[in-house]
């Protein structure tokens, strides 16, 4: 997956389309699911996770400083529905 860096960044509807493909569709392309580096790959979606699609800001407990703050952010439904199918695409890449 892309980093969250976009600029500007797309709305969080255009992100929530993106990666439920990747958890869906994707993933379940065969001849794609060979080509992908599964551990860059798991690397990449868990930095993602942490710095850019963080439920609660980490600053203040982990001095974690988040990225994407810079515009808009998806609201928290959206951050949970993103996530969510975040580690869904890491958990088909881990499991296949």
């Amino acid at each position: 997956p892309c980093q969250p860096v976009c600029s500007p960044p797309p709305p969080p509807q255009v992100q929530l389309v993106l990666y439920t493909y990747l958890a869906t569709e994707f993933i379940s392309t065969v001849t794609i699911y060979n080509a992908v580096r599964r551990v860059g790959t798991v690397l990449q979606v868990m930095h993602t996770l942490k710095y850019y699609y963080w439920v609660v800001n980490p600053q203040d407990r982990s001095g974690v400083a988040p990225k994407g703050l810079d515009g808009p952010r998806p609201n928290q439904k959206e951050i949970y529905s993103l996530r969510a199918f975040l580690l869904l695409f890491v958990k088909q890449l881990i499991m296949k």
